[in-house]
């Protein structure tokens, strides 16, 4: 997935046409538009990136951006993506670290006003776990992303170390039981190209979690390919 925000008003065309052209370069990219509050014409800057270049959603980051997610000049974005069945991708917790805009209490108002919206919350909601792991469990179309949690603590540490990676908490055991009763909600994530580690270690870090094939198989592609309308082999 092309994952691009909008950090400020007026940024979102640009980097809108930039993913476009990506995506019909690039026929394995699944695309993302990116939209800001404040900017005239999202609605229809929207259906055309849906309608004719086959964009899949919107990808929004709060923590950079400087907005709620539950923004009242949102919420006609939020009613096309439900009309549309197409998805929010937000980074909606904490993690790595929190400013007024980001969190739960920000987030949730979303999915009481439109509860069968198709999300992905980036991280898993880190750190805010046990609110978004109960989120996942009451709305139907909530997902959770596996990015940068699971990395093996030693390679961390090891980065650290090294000045290559910021002294972050970096989750690393999860309740199995949790993890098998949201397994049809979690969806593989690396956060490449932005990591200090290899992509591999992200795959390897969600099959030494050590619980079943067809955990890995939810995780790895079924889950996804059921989100997004695709085949398994598109993922």
């Amino acid at each position: 997935m092309t994952y691009n925000y909008a950090h400020k008003a007026g940024v979102a065309p640009g980097l809108n046409e930039w993913t476009a052209q990506f995506a019909r370069r690039e026929p394995a990219a699944l695309p993302f538009a990116t939209v800001f509050p404040s900017d005239d014409g999202n609605i229809e800057m929207l259906e055309r990136l849906f309608d004719h270049d086959g964009f899949f959603g919107i990808k929004l980051q709060p923590l950079v951006s400087d907005f709620y997610l539950c923004d009242e000049r949102m919420m006609d974005v939020y009613a096309l993506l439900l009309e549309r069945g197409k998805v929010l991708a937000a980074h909606a917790g904490t993690a790595p670290v929190a400013n007024k805009y980001v969190g739960a209490d920000h987030f949730e108002p979303v999915m009481q006003t439109f509860p069968e919206l198709k999300v992905v919350v980036a991280h898993m909601g880190a750190y805010e776990f046990d609110r978004f792991f109960d989120m996942a469990g009451r709305y139907p179309n909530l997902y959770l992303d596996t990015s940068v949690n699971f990395i093996d603590p030693a390679l961390v540490k090891d980065l650290v170390a090294k000045g290559q990676f910021p002294p972050l908490e970096i989750p690393h055991e999860f309740d199995p039981d949790m993890l098998l009763e949201l397994s049809d909600r979690l969806l593989f994530g690396s956060d490449f190209p932005n990591i200090p580690y290899d992509y591999e270690d992200c795959i390897r870090s969600i099959i030494e979690v050590g619980l079943s094939e067809e955990f890995n198989r939810k995780v790895f592609f079924e889950n996804a390919a059921r989100l997004l309308q695709l085949p398994d082999d598109n993922i």
